[in-house]
């Protein structure tokens, strides 16, 4: 009711595609509302506070730090630094929400694909990390690896 409500104050204020663009996101999020429900109900609290963690890290914290070198030759930079952490827990949350709905094999070559295109240190360091936490799956986080530098070489 609120939706169509704001989206006729958009159309009498002759805001006509963004009520049009309003309401294809409206109706489109709709439609997968089932499919949201079965990806909301999979989530545990653990995986919520982290997501509420990263948030704060990337949304809150990264904005404030000062974009100044410090330290003998400039070497030290807050803003960047704070950038290569949001990018690798950037890249841990789509490793481990691909493997746990994907499936290892597919989750951790997307990763890969994914990481090679930001950065292929932050793989490298993510699935260190990851193969000695699971060393079941060491032998798919090293090929993953070995296709991240190998797109990232070529």
């Amino acid at each position: 009711m609120i939706a169509t409500f704001v989206l006729g104050i958009m159309v009498s204020a002759e805001y006509y595609r963004d009520a049009v663009a309003t309401a294809v996101i409206i109706v489109t999020l709709l439609s997968l509302k089932t499919r949201f429900r079965t990806v909301i109900s999979n989530i545990t609290s653990e995986e919520l506070f982290a997501f509420i963690k990263f948030s704060i890290i990337s949304l809150l914290i990264l904005p404030f730090l000062p974009n100044k070198v410090y330290g003998p030759s400039g070497l030290l930079n807050p803003f960047e630094i704070g950038s290569i952490v949001v990018i690798v827990s950037f890249l841990n949350f789509i490793g481990y929400f691909l493997v746990k709905y994907v499936g290892s094999k597919k989750g951790i070559l997307l990763t890969a694909i994914l990481g090679g295109l930001i950065s292929s240190t932050a793989v490298t360091w993510s699935y260190a990390s990851r193969s000695e936490e699971s060393p079941e799956l060491s032998k798919k986080y090293a090929a993953g690896y070995c296709y991240c530098i190998g797109n990232y070489v070529s």
